[in-house]
C-alpha cells in the first residue's frame, strides 16, 4: 500500500480563521478583516530566494530571484540566474512597478 504524503492545504482555512479570530470580535468591514489576515500573514521584513521555472510549448527557463520586503507594500526582485538576466531588478511600490 502507497502511503500519500501529508500537506498543509486542509489547515489553510484553520490559519485563516486564526488569523482573522482578532477581527472577528469587533465590527469591521470584510476589507479591513482580510487587510488584517493578511498583514498577520505576510509578517515582518523578509529576504528570500525564489525559484521560478517558466515553461512554454517549445523550451523552458529557470529564474532565481531575490526578494527584499518590508513586510509592507514595498518590495525589490532581484534577478540572480540565469546569467544572461542576472543584476536585473524590479521595485515594486504597492500596485507600481519600476525596472
Amino acid at each position: 500500500m502507497m502511503r500519500h504524503p501529508r500537506t498543509l492545504a486542509p489547515f489553510v482555512p484553520l490559519a485563516l480563521l486564526l488569523a482573522l479570530a482578532p477581527a472577528l470580535a469587533q465590527d469591521q468591514d470584510p476589507h479591513a478583516l482580510l487587510g488584517a489576515a493578511l498583514d498577520r500573514l505576510r509578517g515582518p521584513a523578509m529576504v528570500a530566494t525564489y525559484t521560478l521555472e517558466v515553461e512554454r510549448p517549445n523550451r523552458s527557463k529557470t529564474y532565481v530571484l531575490r526578494v527584499y520586503t518590508d513586510g509592507g507594500d514595498r518590495s525589490l526582485i532581484e534577478v540572480v540566474e540565469p546569467r544572461r538576466d542576472a543584476g536585473q531588478a524590479f521595485l515594486t511600490v504597492g500596485e507600481e512597478v519600476w525596472v
